[in-house]
């Protein structure tokens, strides 16, 4: 049977033998956790129970050889509702407050997060939660922290919603000032929702402190789930967390942030056209000093040519008005010029050129 194979489980030492038989005699345990408070706690796509504190159970259910008998609800309402007609005996991560003291019991808690102060990212000013007073702030109802904050701070006006997403949509439309609630779950849902007008404004006093929280008149099982939680060792608890919890807050760019990046990209756009008229600028004193150079070296070769020309000219005068034979021959001996005194001989200038001075000689 179930209870023979049970008692033949190697519990905790710490267990009493009243503790281990109070185990034996109650095979099936309830627990209902919140069906949608990401990453502690949640349902995923195929219905499984799932997150950091489904994790923490799923860990003393191995060192206990039992299987809690999960309750699926269909929002938190519903979970404080079925818990307090005691259709739920174990509820998961969830705040001690006195209003639940009433009928549950507390172990010691195995979970701190920061809570925070969410608001538009268009608020310039960092706040507290005396500086909401006057102002319209969501939070989730019947969660412990809410009930926390509505005792110290019994003035304020906060506005309960059934969810957390409904929540922080409210604040990013405008239609509430600033949500108040754990750090962890709402970075994950900002995430998740692409949410990219809201930041964090402030951290709030006490942090969200949670653990399991058992019916009250069940405090054997609260002994049992305090002594096996210390039998999880401080690398294992880190293990865990860090699978699931990122406590930061990275939502896309805001219209703030955006018209920053402009001013950004406007100076840097600025510097490169400022960077690229220097430039062009020097380009130009380049150009125009190659420019005169070159005006210099073609005037020089235009002065150079008019001289070879009056050179040329005045050659051909003299050599026109000589009755001596004047000459020129390439390398290889022939003529590349006549003067008009070969007439002289019988031959005309021009028919000279490119023949050999030999054969003229020859002929002489």
């Amino acid at each position: 049977s179930q209870t023979e194979t049970r008692q033949t489980v190697a519990y905790p030492d710490s267990l009493t033998d009243a503790e281990k038989s109070w185990l034996d005699a109650h095979p099936v345990i309830r627990l209902a956790p919140d069906p949608k408070f990401q990453p502690i706690e949640f349902f995923d796509q195929t219905g499984r129970y799932t997150g950091l504190a489904a994790d923490i159970a799923a860990a003393l259910e191995q060192r206990l050889a039992i299987r809690f008998t999960i309750v699926r609800c269909a929002n938190w309402d519903d979970v404080i509702q079925r818990t307090k007609r005691r259709e739920v005996d174990l509820l998961n991560a969830v705040v001690k407050t006195p209003q639940r003291e009433t009928y549950l019991t507390f172990p010691s808690p195995y979970l701190t997060i920061p809570s925070v102060i969410i608001v538009r990212k268009s608020v310039n000013q960092e706040l507290t939660l005396d500086m909401l007073r006057g102002m319209h702030v969501v939070m989730v109802s019947n969660y412990g922290y809410a009930d926390l904050i509505r005792n110290q701070y019994p003035d304020l006006f906060i506005e309960l919603v059934p969810e957390l997403k409904t929540a922080l949509r409210k604040v990013s439309f405008g239609m509430a000032d600033a949500f108040v609630g754990d750090l962890a779950t709402a970075s994950f849902y900002i995430e998740s929702e692409k949410i990219t007008n809201l930041k964090v404004a402030g951290e709030t006093d006490p942090p969200n402190v949670s653990g399991f929280a058992v019916r009250s008149d069940w405090p054997e099982l609260a002994s049992i789930l305090e002594k096996t939680m210390a039998t999880i060792t401080p690398e294992e608890q880190s293990a865990i967390y860090d699978k699931w919890i990122h406590l930061s807050i990275s939502p896309g760019p805001a219209l703030e942030d955006f018209k920053t990046f402009l001013m950004i990209l406007g100076s840097g756009v600025v510097l490169a056209m400022t960077g690229f008229l220097l430039w062009n600028r020097q380009l130009k004193v380049k150009v125009q000093q190659k420019t005169r150079n070159l005006e210099k070296e073609i005037e020089e070769r235009k002065k150079t040519e008019q001289a070879l020309v009056k050179s040329e000219e005045l050659f051909h005068l003299i050599t026109g008005h000589t009755s001596c034979l004047v000459s020129i021959y390439d390398a290889a001996g022939n003529y590349i010029y006549a003067s008009p005194s070969h007439e002289q001989l019988g031959y005309q200038p021009a028919d000279l050129i490119g023949k050999s001075g030999f054969t003229t000689i020859l002929k002489e």
